[in-house]
């Protein structure tokens, strides 16, 4: 609340390029509200099989500010 933040989410890459949603779009996956709680969630659809790199992001007065990053796998 303190922060002037306008929009958070995940970055996605694979072999140090971005991965894009099915849809199109950036590879910064936007969070969106998905219930009451206001609790968030980020779905990812039909990823190829490799290794990811995951790490959260935020704008804050315009400037994106990234969080440390994670490796997972789609077999």
């Amino acid at each position: 609340d303190s922060t002037n933040a306008t929009s958070w989410g995940v970055e996605l890459t694979k072999d140090g390029v971005g991965v894009t949603p099915y849809h199109g779009g950036s590879y910064l996956y936007k969070a969106n509200a998905t219930n009451a709680n206001g609790q968030y969630a980020i779905e990812f659809i039909g990823l190829e099989a490799g290794t990811y790199q995951i790490r959260s992001y935020m704008y804050i007065d315009g400037t994106p500010v990234f969080g440390a990053p994670t490796t997972f796998v789609v077999d």
